[in-house]
């Protein structure tokens, strides 16, 4: 269902475990658990219907961490499953579809207020979204990657991969980052690998190996 959206009185003593900062809005999960975005509301990014000004609390779950992309957030929950809200055009929330969400009134078409279960049969163990995609890895240490392809380089497969895909068949991923146009993973050996678009490290399909630190 929808997040229920509470106005806080204060959120003076706040205490925050975790940020995403996102395209003028962030999110943040509270060290109970608890999840609050602000900023502009744009495809409902925000969690809800109008531009906040301040922290505003989503739902009532528990949750381990967020992440902000250009017009789409997402979240892990206390039980490891992963849920994307915001604009879905290009694929960003990885629901394997496009083109059925609602239109948010002000020029976005395929968005999303309320939070999408991501491939719920896998527990995740932390999700960075980019620009127009996002990457996960799983707690089996499975480096997944969906949204515009173009620019994540999660596959050979042009325009948009509309599903959790796994860069390739290792299991030893330790943590992702995104930039605008390209992603970079670290293995546990400490490798760094980078993939996507052409002005930043390739074009490159699948993970390009960098350096070791």
């Amino acid at each position: 269902s929808r997040f229920t959206v509470a106005t806080l009185a204060s959120t003076a003593l706040l205490e925050i475990a975790q940020v995403g900062a996102a395209t003028y809005n962030g999110c943040a999960v509270a060290t109970d658990g608890r999840l609050y975005c602000w900023g502009q509301v744009d495809c409902y990014k925000n969690g809800t219907t109008s531009n906040q000004l301040t922290p505003r609390l989503l739902g009532s779950g528990c949750w381990r961490q967020t992440t902000g992309g250009h017009r789409h957030t997402c979240a892990i929950d206390e039980n490891g499953k992963l849920f994307c809200w915001g604009d879905n055009g290009l694929g960003a929330l990885g629901i394997g579809v496009i083109g059925q969400g609602e239109d948010d009134g002000a020029g976005c078409t395929d968005a999303y207020q309320e939070p999408q279960p991501v491939m719920p049969e896998v527990s995740w163990l932390s999700v960075v979204a980019s620009y127009l995609g996002t990457c996960a890895i799983s707690e089996a240490h499975e480096l997944y990657c969906w949204g515009y392809n173009e620019w994540l380089g999660a596959s050979s497969t042009p325009g948009s991969v509309l599903v959790p895909t796994k860069v390739n068949e290792d299991s030893d991923w330790a943590e992702a980052a995104p930039g605008q146009f390209h992603t970079c993973a670290k293995k546990q050996n400490g490798d760094v690998y980078c993939m996507g678009g052409a002005g930043d490290v390739g074009p490159v399909s699948g993970p390009l190996a960098l350096v070791s630190f």
